[in-house]
């Protein structure tokens, strides 16, 4: 579980959380560092440092171990973006979503048919005039 550096990246400090959630820095301390926290205080967490509370497992996620067991997974809008869902756990993996640019498809202009021999000969008599 990675809490602490996603804390850093948010520009988080235990004492500002502490504060937050009305507790001592101890008691966040407990909180973070408890191997299975509740689920209910993972959120509180982070909702107050701007994440989702699943990302802080994204470090324990093995990409070729849940391709192989979560192929089949479907795709589901989450509040903040995109995510995957595991079918076996209901564990929810983050997509990054962004706008791609749509492919530039010019217009050629329609092709002429090459003129005919007959229609050079006459273009060369009406350009001779």
């Amino acid at each position: 579980m990675d809490i602490k550096s996603i804390m850093r990246r948010q520009g988080w400090t235990m004492e500002r959380i502490a504060e937050k959630m009305g507790k001592t820095q101890s008691n966040v301390s407990q909180i973070i560092n408890n191997p299975s926290p509740t689920l209910g205080k993972l959120r509180e967490i982070a909702g107050i440092i701007g994440c989702q509370w699943w990302e802080f497992f994204l470090d324990e996620i093995d990409p070729i171990e849940l391709q192989r067991a979560c192929s089949d997974m479907p795709l589901a809008m989450i509040s903040h973006g995109a995510a995957l869902l595991c079918p076996h756990c209901g564990g929810a993996f983050a997509i990054d979503v962004r706008p791609v640019a749509a492919p530039v498809r010019h217009k050629q202009a329609p092709q002429q048919p090459e003129p005919s021999a007959e229609d050079k000969e006459d273009k060369k008599e009406g350009t001779e005039e």
